[in-house]
């Protein structure tokens, strides 16, 4: 922005030069082409530029992230990388947009079996398993009971 208004006086406002005592040659002022208005607003566009450059930045809200496949997604990926805490927190979400969502209670069951309590990851598994509505769904419940098994296998 300085640039643009430096270029703008440098090339558009007329320079009168005059000779100091020193001897050597300066700008001594710049005479006014402009009007005291259009000084005005190019002040005021300056003033306004300078104040939305230095707000805070702007959150665009996307509602197709707050959705609970988009919620059971993270929640996994976060379980792969050992955040169980903040998996169930995911799955928890996932839940509380659509409580009849099967995938977030196999999530959550896994993540409950991941913390030692198997107990708690099976009754989730069965509620999962009577809400799941297609194929796909009570295929994930099926592996959801699978990895518990694992789980406790390994313990």
């Amino acid at each position: 922005m300085l640039f643009f208004l430096s270029s703008f006086f440098r090339d558009v406002m007329p320079k009168k030069r005059i000779l100091i005592s020193t001897g050597t040659e300066c700008l001594s002022g710049i005479r006014p082409l402009l009007g005291v208005g259009n000084l005005i607003a190019i002040l005021s566009l300056v003033c306004s530029l300078a104040l939305v450059s230095c707000g805070p930045e702007t959150i665009l809200l996307r509602p197709s992230l707050d959705t609970p496949s988009h919620h059971v997604d993270n929640g996994y990926k976060l379980m792969a990388y050992g955040k169980t805490d903040a998996a169930m927190r995911e799955f928890k979400r996932s839940m509380e947009l659509n409580p009849e969502y099967a995938p977030a209670y196999v999530g959550l069951g896994i993540v409950y079996g991941m913390q030692g309590d198997l107990e708690q990851g099976r009754t989730l598994m069965k509620k999962a398993k009577s809400l799941a509505r297609n194929g796909e769904q009570k295929k994930e419940v099926e592996m959801g009971f699978e990895r518990l098994d694992f789980i406790e296998g390994q313990n």
